[in-house]
């Protein structure tokens, strides 16, 4: 059986705070719906590591993340999917004063070929 990872509440408003910066911004439900989700998993990871803030995530956790995502052998387009709103989060959260400076500023996609 899994083990359920309860997020802490201060984790759960910044992400509250971006899911409503999202509808703001005429984001659709299932947009939204996605990015909560694929947000959510993200928060869970550095939770398992012992970050209980938002602000104590740092360019080393996103980076063991996107390598756990590696490790998953997910596609390239699946792994920017995941890495992608933890961007969009902490852009949010930076120009929100939530966090000093964005722990994701760096990160950088593969580029994936088009199918067609």
């Amino acid at each position: 059986m899994k083990k359920i990872i309860e997020l802490p509440p201060c984790i759960i408003e910044g992400l509250d705070s971006f899911i409503d910066h999202l509808k703001v911004k005429g984001y659709s439900d299932v947009t939204i719906y996605h990015r909560r989700f694929q947000l959510i998993r993200f928060l869970k990871y550095t939770s398992r590591q012992n970050i209980n803030r938002l602000q104590d995530i740092t360019p080393d956790h996103i980076t063991s993340y996107a390598n756990s995502l590696i490790d998953e052998k997910l596609t390239a387009t699946s792994q920017e999917n995941y890495l992608y709103p933890v961007k969009l989060l902490f852009r949010h959260l930076e120009a929100c004063a939530q966090v000093f400076e964005s722990p994701a500023t760096d990160i950088h996609f593969q580029r994936c070929r088009s199918g067609i």
